[in-house]
């Protein structure tokens, strides 16, 4: 196995200059990150029995500007990172996008975190100048954006915050809501407790808006010789490599602050693409890919396509293709300009507190594609497409205890390329932070939906399951379940319209609460006119705290669709 590796280091904001506009003061910024480039790997603190490990600061990648995180009085540091905000005008890479940023760090037992939150940046939703990646010419300058674009959430929580009277977060959430996490609001200061490793965003003004990201782990136990000759290891920093091939009994390791940054070097097709944004790209063939059985790729650290769009190339990340045993762990993919993390005819296969961040278009999160026996569980989305997916034909896939975060597409469900049977799918225990996609002149308002259901090339979709699903917040016109079989919607793209229509039966929604939808609408829609949309089951659904009945207006069939009932 070879691999070309480079380590590159590069200044914080690609240009050599720091820029201190409305940030925290220089010195404490100084002194803080100081403190987090000198913790090492491995390095712990055990203060009233709880461990925890933190990660050193990888020299050249961006903090964030609007948090400081502490565990125990330890710096961690935060990873400045962009979400999909239409709100915003065009800015980078002529994206609409807003800032967030993300954490990672190891625990167990009982500690104590405070996060600071720089004040006065709620009504500047637009990224940072300094800092902010070049995009091709003319992409854009950065301007505010016109509003928050979120809903505060009014659902029901375990707890309250306690904020200080003159506190800026007095609307401050941690979703999960339902971890019941109560935090002290001291100025711009939040502290809580966490007694379990567990994936929570703090939500500033409960809007989206500037969120800071939190992965938890618990410490690592067995992690790989970095001599054997079957380990790809990469340690601390920033890593710029090509592509990687992995076969069967290896494993890709990265450890806490390695930031792995492959590059697509072929090409799907010779000619480039126009993006909705009016710039061209390449298309590239994923540049970490997979074969054969027993694969792992595991670690604390983070896979980034950030190279890509600097150059004028696409792509995703990861692709295990025809594999066994295949097991993804631990680790953060980001910035992904296409699917992100790919399973083609994948059996026997796990991903597992695995999280994914996206901003850009076609960046969806885990795409399930012919497999069979598959399982994702505990992991973390927050992408511009869609999260948990199913693809083409498959069986015993389950998706459980995640959580989604979409700016765009579809947070869980069946999407599109359905070309076999597709059967014995279940989504269970899954948690909807925000659903935000908005109506656009690509897609009209029944083009997704936050739990969707589209077989669109002829393919059968039989017996699937959406159990004990809790949407948070819902900002969007778009119904929040869409049971599909169309080829063409009134608005939008076509979809394979040479195609026949698909069969759709024994679909199952059960335990499903959703909070702040404001088109609190369901959709079962069948242009087939022959009645291939059947057996649809809606157990125990509470939209906006009232319960769905028969009959109920927010209900509605069309075309030939058949065989709903309400329970």
């Amino acid at each position: 196995m070879q691999v070309n590796v480079r380590h590159q280091e590069r200044p914080n904001n690609g240009s050599g200059r720091v820029r201190n506009t409305r940030r925290f003061a220089p010195s404490l910024l100084l002194l803080w990150a100081c403190a987090a480039l000198a913790e090492q790997p491995g390095r712990n603190a055990n203060r009233n029995g709880a461990f925890v490990r933190v990660f050193p600061a990888p020299a050249g990648i961006a903090a964030s500007e609007d948090w400081r995180l502490e565990v125990e009085g330890r710096p961690v540091f935060c990873y400045r990172d962009y979400r999909l905000n239409t709100d915003c005008p065009p800015s980078l890479f002529r994206m609409k996008v807003s800032p967030q940023a993300y954490a990672i760090f190891d625990f167990e037992g009982k500690v104590k975190v405070r996060a600071t939150f720089r004040t006065g940046t709620l009504a500047d939703t637009a990224p940072e100048t300094a800092g902010m990646e070049p995009g091709p010419p003319g992409t854009g300058s950065l301007l505010p954006c016109p509003s928050l674009g979120g809903t505060r959430s009014t659902a029901s929580e375990a707890c309250r915050t306690t904020p200080d009277t003159a506190s800026d977060l007095k609307n401050l959430k941690i979703r999960p809501l339902a971890f019941g996490i109560c935090p002290r609001i001291k100025g711009s200061a939040v502290e809580f407790e966490l007694d379990r490793p567990q994936d929570l965003t703090i939500d500033p003004d409960g809007t989206g808006l500037r969120v800071l990201h939190l992965f938890t782990n618990p410490p690592e136990t067995d992690i790989p010789d970095k001599d054997d000759p079957n380990v790809v290891y990469f340690g601390p920093g920033v890593h710029d490599i090509g592509e990687l091939q992995l076969e069967s009994g290896h494993t890709l390791y990265l450890a806490g602050g390695a930031v792995l940054r492959p590059f697509a070097k072929h090409l799907r097709k010779s000619e480039k693409e126009k993006h909705y944004t009016g710039l061209e790209y390449e298309r590239g063939i994923i540049p970490i890919r997979a074969r054969g059985d027993d694969v792992t790729v595991r670690g604390r650290g983070i896979i980034s396509g950030e190279r890509g769009l600097p150059a004028g190339r696409r792509f995703g990340l990861f692709q295990g293709s025809r594999m066994k045993r295949l097991r993804i762990e631990g680790v953060v993919f980001t910035r992904s300009t296409g699917w992100t993390v790919l399973l083609h005819a994948c059996r026997d296969s796990i991903i597992k507190r695995t999280r994914v961040l996206g901003y850009f278009t076609n960046a969806d999160g885990f795409c399930l594609h012919s497999c069979h026996d598959c399982r994702v569980m505990d992991s973390f989305i927050h992408t511009a497409d869609d999260c948990y997916e199913v693809k083409s034909h498959g069986s015993g896939i389950v998706f459980e205890k995640s959580q989604a975060w979409c700016d765009a597409g579809t947070s869980m469900g069946v999407c599109h390329e359905i070309d076999g049977l597709m059967t014995n799918v279940v989504w269970r225990n899954m948690t909807v932070l925000h659903y935000t996609y908005r109506v656009n002149r690509y897609e009209g308002i029944t083009s997704r939906g936050a739990i969707f259901v589209h077989p669109a090339m002829g393919g059968t979709v039989r017996d699937i399951r959406f159990e004990n699903i809790t949407v948070e917040n819902c900002s969007t016109e778009r119904p929040l379940i869409l049971v599909y079989n169309v080829k063409k919607p009134k608005k939008g793209i076509h979809f394979f319209p040479d195609k026949p229509f698909s069969r759709i039966s024994g679909v199952v929604f059960e335990k499903i609460r959703a909070d702040n939808v404001p088109k609190a609408q369901i959709l079962i829609m069948d242009q087939s006119g022959e009645g291939m949309v059947k057996d649809i089951a809606f157990k125990d659904v509470v939209i906006n705290g009232r319960r769905l009945v028969e009959s109920d207006p927010r209900l509605t069939l069309k075309g030939s669709a058949g065989g709903v009932r309400v329970e």
